[in-house]
C-alpha cells in the first residue's frame, strides 16, 4: 500500500515537515500511520468512533478548525457526503485549510465500468463522482484545481507491464464507445481508471 500512496498522493503534500495535515475520514488509521511517518503534526478524524481518531459531526469538526490545516487528505470518503449537502461539505473543507493549503482526494471513478458494482455493494454511499462532477463541485466551493487524474501504478515486472498495456487498450476502446454514442462531445470522459486523484488549492 505504501508504494501506491507514495506514487499517487505524497507529491501533493507540503514540503515542510512542520505542516499540519488532516486525514479526513481516516477509517482504521492505516493511512494516518503512513502520513505520520513523514509529518509529525497529523490530525485524524472519522465520524464513526474507532478509538484511533477524533470523531463527531464532520461539518462541525471542520467549522471548529477553520484555517488550521496545510493539507487535507480525503481518501475514499467523499462519496459518503449526502447529495444535497455536497457543496456545504466542500466549503467546510475549503475553509478548514490555510490559504494556499491543498485538499487531496482519492475516490473511485464513476466513469469506470465497475463503478455501479462498487456503489451497489456499499449502501452508505450517497454520491458517485466522475471527473466532471468532481471538478465542478470543487470549483463551486472556491477551490482552484491543481491536478485531476487517475491513479498510477509501478511499472515493474512483465506481468504488470502486460496488465497496464491491456488496460490502456481497454480505455482507448471506451473512448471510441463514447464517441459512437455521444459524438465528439467536450464532456465525454477522458479518465477511465479505477480511482480519481484530485488536488485542489485554497487560494
Amino acid at each position: 500500500m505504501n508504494e501506491y500512496l507514495n506514487l499517487n498522493l505524497l507529491e501533493y503534500f507540503p514540503l515542510s515537515r512542520k505542516a499540519h495535515i488532516l486525514d479526513f475520514g481516516c477509517g482504521d488509521g492505516a493511512v494516518t500511520d503512513w502520513v505520520r511517518l513523514k509529518y509529525p503534526f497529523v490530525t485524524a478524524f472519522d465520524p464513526v468512533p474507532n478509538g484511533r481518531c477524533e470523531t463527531g459531526d464532520p461539518k462541525a469538526f471542520l467549522t471548529r478548525n477553520r484555517n488550521r490545516f496545510d493539507a487535507i487528505l480525503a481518501k475514499q470518503v467523499i462519496y459518503y457526503f449526502p447529495r444535497l449537502e455536497i457543496d456545504e461539505y466542500f466549503r467546510c473543507l475549503h475553509d478548514a485549510l490555510k490559504p494556499d493549503g491543498q485538499l487531496v482526494i482519492e475516490i473511485f471513478n464513476g466513469t469506470a465500468l465497475s463503478a455501479a458494482w462498487i456503489f451497489d455493494k456499499d449502501h452508505g454511499m450517497q454520491t458517485v463522482f466522475n471527473e466532471i462532477s468532481l471538478r465542478n463541485a470543487l470549483e463551486r466551493a472556491g477551490f482552484s484545481i491543481v491536478a485531476l487524474r487517475c491513479e498510477r501504478y509501478p511499472k515493474r515486472g512483465w506481468k504488470r507491464q502486460v496488465w497496464l498495456t491491456a488496460r490502456a487498450a481497454w480505455f482507448a476502446a471506451l473512448r471510441v464507445v463514447y464517441v459512437l454514442e455521444r459524438g465528439m462531445d467536450e464532456q465525454n470522459p477522458k479518465l477511465f481508471g479505477k480511482n480519481l486523484i484530485a488536488v485542489a488549492r485554497r487560494d
